[in-house]
């Protein structure tokens, strides 16, 4: 069983529709969103850096199958994601080499990234997206291509609402992210496309008192009124922080080992 694919389409790179003034007092208004836009922008930012790093292990069902995996990042931009079940595969970026093995055929791929590059953005986000369920990373939003409003939501006494459009392969996804204000916790988010509309809920959550923030414990999507997909969360631990080496697999003995690099070269080896 593959990680639902919906955590897939926060592809940051590619977000950004302009918003459109109203006429007649629109001007107003739109300075009104756009100061509220980066104030919450400015405290996503705050929320990242609260965080050092963290480990976490998640049980994922969809229908009749369950992934069980665990994940660990480490600031800035260290992460690394292990699935357990039902097969045995690992991904890490030591902030310079992405490493994929897979147990199961006894090989481990390592490749070079730019990290200048914007490609290197959607990569990393297509590879660890599914291990850092929605509330463990940071909506990416655009100060030009968002609409921010105050809502009400059942699990906040204050709340935002983040507007955005990113197209994928020629088609438009309207976004949208609920957050608890002024912390910035996340509490929902609907993908609607043409394939339909995906909505993401908090059922359970937890606060770390220490960082003044709360994450999911519990999350469930939901898609056409049925509920397809239940991410839960029993373990979670800010004080485990990995090492900078956990972040490099070193392949077992009798591995093929393929490494690309960024001048073209390809070096291949069996451990």
């Amino acid at each position: 069983m593959r990680l639902p694919a919906t955590h897939l389409l926060v592809a940051a790179a590619l977000l950004g529709a302009a918003a459109a003034c109203e006429q007649g007092g629109g001007k107003a208004h739109s300075h009104a969103v756009g100061d509220l836009l980066a104030e919450v922008r400015a405290r996503l930012a705050e929320r990242e850096k609260k965080i050092a790093g963290f480990a976490l292990t998640a049980e994922v069902t969809e229908g009749p199958h369950t992934a069980t995996y665990e994940f660990w990042f480490r600031a800035p931009n260290k992460m690394r994601g292990d699935i357990t079940e039902p097969a045995s595969f690992s991904y890490a970026f030591d902030g310079r080499f992405l490493y994929q093995q897979s147990d199961e055929r006894r090989a481990l791929l390592i490749a070079e990234l730019d990290p200048e590059k914007e490609s290197t953005a959607v990569d990393l986000l297509q590879t660890f997206s599914p291990f850092a369920p929605e509330g463990f990373r940071t909506p990416l939003i655009r100060k030009d291509g968002a609409l921010v409003q105050r809502v009400k939501h059942p699990l906040a006494a204050e709340a935002v609402e983040v507007k955005q459009t990113l197209r994928i392969d020629g088609y438009a996804h309207r976004l949208t992210y609920v957050l608890r204000w002024p912390s910035m916790d996340f509490l929902g988010k609907t993908v609607s496309s043409r394939a339909g509309t995906v909505e993401t809920r908090v059922e359970r959550e937890s606060c770390v008192e220490s960082l003044g923030l709360c994450f999911p414990r519990e999350l469930s999507d939901w898609s056409e009124g049925r509920k397809t997909t239940t991410t839960v969360i029993p373990d979670l631990d800010f004080q485990e922080i990995l090492p900078h080496e956990a972040f490099q697999l070193d392949a077992p003995r009798g591995f093929f080992i393929q490494q690309h690099f960024l001048d073209g070269g390809t070096v291949e080896r069996r451990r």
